[in-house]
């Protein structure tokens, strides 16, 4: 099984992507993962310009997305689960012989209709509001937990 993380834009802040790298390295040692950055697209925050950059930056997800893949979509209006639940649900992709789950993060406008119907599973990590580079980074971690729950690793609470 392999793990692909797709998000909108770089991220900027030298903190944050040293962070992502660091939960990458750890989820790494389970199983291969790899962050896949797909370019903003101008206009993406301009009121008139909105729907054609989603379909764009869209059109890039569906692109990254390995047709096999499960996938799993952060959206505010998505299932929120417990750490434990996280776990469940990836190790139950591992026994149904999932080759692989992918994590995709949208920018600050949201996906495009497109990518939410390929969506296999929406997932929404607090009813609370995070800004991009955090979200990212507390995903990585809920996945690393995940596999250290599946392991039955010590990790702190």
């Amino acid at each position: 099984m392999w793990i692909t993380f797709i998000w909108v834009g770089k991220t900027k802040n030298k903190h944050w992507a040293a962070l992502e790298q660091n939960y990458l390295d750890r989820i790494e040692h389970f199983v291969p993962s790899q962050i896949h950055i797909v370019r903003e697209s101008k206009g993406a925050l301009h009121p008139a310009m909105v729907d054609k950059a989603l379909e764009r930056i869209g059109e890039a997800i569906l692109k990254a997305v390995r047709p096999q893949a499960f996938v799993v979509l952060l959206d505010e209006r998505g299932a929120q689960l417990a750490s434990r639940d996280l776990a469940s649900l990836i190790a139950q992709k591992q026994n149904e012989g999932s080759p692989g789950i992918t994590f995709i993060v949208g920018g600050a406008t949201g996906v495009a209709p497109t990518v939410g119907k390929r969506a296999d599973f929406k997932l929404s990590l607090s009813s609370m509001t995070f800004p991009h580079e955090m979200a990212r980074t507390v995903l990585l971690e809920q996945v690393y937990r995940a596999f250290a729950i599946i392991h039955n690793l010590p990790y702190p609470k």
